[in-house]
């Protein structure tokens, strides 16, 4: 990866006296002195530690904030950081992500993105709802290829083919036969969740999904809601976090997206987006993504009861995707988070639902 410094430091997540990183902050803040800066652990992360960083003069200012995600333990098995940092730069440079500053050992240092994560409440808000739409449509018509030539390497190891299944099967290989654990492994078998389950789902969404039309493109992957930024004052949404980022189909992304409504901390699938909310919600991204692609037709109504069928059909796929991210982090993960009963949870939901999206039908 070009463009950005290396620095060959291990950064200890338990080190409350953050040596570490300020050693990393002499590079790339040079002018502030170590007494003088102010750390934030924020707890929001799921697979890392995230360290705000903050001199003294910029405090409750928010104007220069250095932010170290210190990855956990483990995630690189099934995370391509390599992949994450190149996003990273390559929406830095259209100015659509804060800049990178570096990379070290076991973790990035970054910048800090204004505004406020949305909530539940936002998303019902129809401009919020425009703006998110309409950025999401930005990034499934990037021409990703084309920007990534600034930076040498670029995409070096991808194909444009949907990362979906391929990480399924990645994740599911990941899976214990049985978790050393025994109170783990006890409630998975009260819930007759095994290896061979998980595999017959994967094969099962596997011998449907990829044949709904679902275009493939470039997608965010992982857009819950404290992914999503908002900038009240320059009125503008901005996406964070770029762990996930690949090439996928379309409608896993917005799929995934309408799952999130649930959270993380008080699951409440009650949450999913309506019929009619998804309708409109579809049609405000169609828009954007025609205007975008450059196409000239106006969207039409069976475009959007098409893409609807289609987001359904790839929630089941969403659902899945992080129950198996989930048990995976069960097994390899100290953050302080019941990965366990997320799993569950989302494979609950799964099975709940399953029959009323797969008997889902395309318009003809």
């Amino acid at each position: 990866m070009n463009g950005i410094p290396k620095f060959d430091v291990d950064i200890n997540s338990a080190d409350t006296s953050y040596e570490g990183i300020k050693r990393l902050l002499k590079h790339i803040r040079p002018a502030w002195h170590s007494e003088d800066i102010r750390f934030e652990v924020f707890t929001e992360g799921y697979s890392n530690q995230l360290v705000g960083c903050t001199h003294k003069d910029d405090v409750g200012q928010k104007e220069d904030v250095v932010l170290a995600r210190i990855y956990g333990e483990g995630s690189e098995q099934f995370i391509d950081r390599e992949n994450e940092k190149f996003c990273m730069m390559l929406f830095h440079s259209v100015g659509s992500a804060a800049p990178l500053y570096c990379a070290f050992r076991n973790g990035i240092m970054y910048g800090y993105t204004p505004g406020s994560v949305i909530n539940y409440t936002l998303a019902q808000d129809m401009h919020i709802q425009r703006l998110v739409t309409r950025q999401l449509a930005r990034v499934h018509c990037m021409d990703v290829r084309g920007l990534s030539a600034m930076f040498g390497d670029g995409l070096h190891h991808k194909d444009n083919k949907p990362a979906l299944f391929t990480t399924l099967y990645k994740w599911l290989d990941l899976i214990p036969q049985t978790f050393s654990d025994p109170d783990k492994q006890r409630r998975l078998d009260d819930r007759s969740i095994s290896k061979a389950m998980l595999r017959q789902e994967i094969d099962c969404l596997h011998a449907v999904l990829p044949h709904i039309g679902s275009p493939v493109v470039f997608c965010h992957n992982d857009l819950l809601f404290k992914n999503i930024i908002y900038d009240k004052h320059k009125d503008k949404v901005t996406f964070i976090d770029f762990e996930y980022q690949d090439f996928n189909y379309q409608a896993f992304d917005i799929a995934n997206h309408f799952c999130e409504f649930a959270d993380m901390e008080n699951i409440d699938f009650s949450r999913y987006p309506s019929k009619d909310y998804q309708l409109g919600w579809l049609r405000l991204f169609l828009e954007s993504y025609f205007e975008f692609s450059g196409r000239e037709d106006m969207v039409k109504d069976k475009d959007v009861e098409t893409i609807y069928v289609q987001v359904n059909k790839f929630a089941l796929g969403a659902h899945l995707f992080w129950a198996l991210w989930a048990l995976v982090q069960c097994n390899l993960s100290i953050i302080d988070y019941d990965y366990l009963n997320f799993a569950i949870n989302k494979l609950e939901e799964y099975q709940r639902r399953k029959q009323e999206f797969m008997s889902l039908s395309l318009p003809s």
